[in-house]
């Protein structure tokens, strides 16, 4: 908090994915790549207390979904997290998901 009360914090980035469909699988097997970024405004991130402000995020990911049948499929997604922190530097985390899918 400020002295002068709460202020917005001015933020930029984006989000991308794009997917790949091999001719050779027939529609069975979807391969997806991602990425994102936020990197808020540095001059915005002002406090009367010293705080490990998060500076700057960057996300990668990439995933498989495979159709076994029309209505049953199955996927896996590894997403790589990157966040820059104003006092403590770097943090990396590494996330896996599994999932499967019956539609009726």
């Amino acid at each position: 908090m400020l002295a002068g009360g709460v202020r917005t914090i001015g933020t930029r980035g984006g989000w991308m994915q794009l997917g790949f469909t091999p001719p050779v699988s027939k529609d069975r097997l979807g391969i997806y790549g991602s990425i994102g970024v936020d990197d808020p405004n540095d001059a915005d991130l002002i406090s009367m207390t010293n705080r490990d402000w998060r500076i700057r995020n960057l996300v990668f990911a990439g995933n498989m979904v495979y159709r076994f049948t029309p209505q049953f499929s199955v996927g896996a997604e590894f997403r790589r997290l990157m966040t820059n922190y104003l006092i403590s530097g770097r943090r990396n985390s590494n996330h896996v998901n599994l999932g499967a899918s019956y539609s009726f």
